[in-house]
């Protein structure tokens, strides 16, 4: 991540970061399996 600070403006500054999605979409993919997982009834299905 790079912080620069705004050639134009005193008080203002420039972010430049990245992210992996495909990583944040397969933690979330682990918590939502994980709360199906136990969510699911336990013990003889009627």
């Amino acid at each position: 991540m790079w912080v620069r600070a705004d050639a134009q403006r005193d008080t203002g500054f420039w972010i430049w970061a990245a992210a992996d999605n495909l990583r944040v979409l397969a933690l979330n993919a682990i918590d939502a399996a994980q709360q199906m997982a136990a969510a699911m009834p336990k013990g003889k299905l009627q």
